[in-house]
């Protein structure tokens, strides 16, 4: 079996990600997802688990 050293600290991922994470996704335009979202909450809460930027749960907390 092979392994995959430097997971062991559940910080690896997070820093090795967020170096290239914008760069992957900084393009995006957010705003279908935002939609389709919205919709799926309807007059209901909802609840951001903040595992990016925020480029979603800024643009939703903007809307009327």
């Amino acid at each position: 079996m092979t392994s995959v050293t430097g997971f062991e600290d559940p910080a690896f991922y997070g820093d090795r990600w967020a170096d290239v994470y914008d760069e992957q996704h900084g393009a995006l335009d957010p705003a279908a997802a935002v939609e389709f979202l919205a919709g799926l909450a309807g007059d209901g809460p909802v609840l951001e688990l903040g595992r990016s930027p925020g480029r979603r749960s800024m643009r939703a907390s903007s809307r009327p």
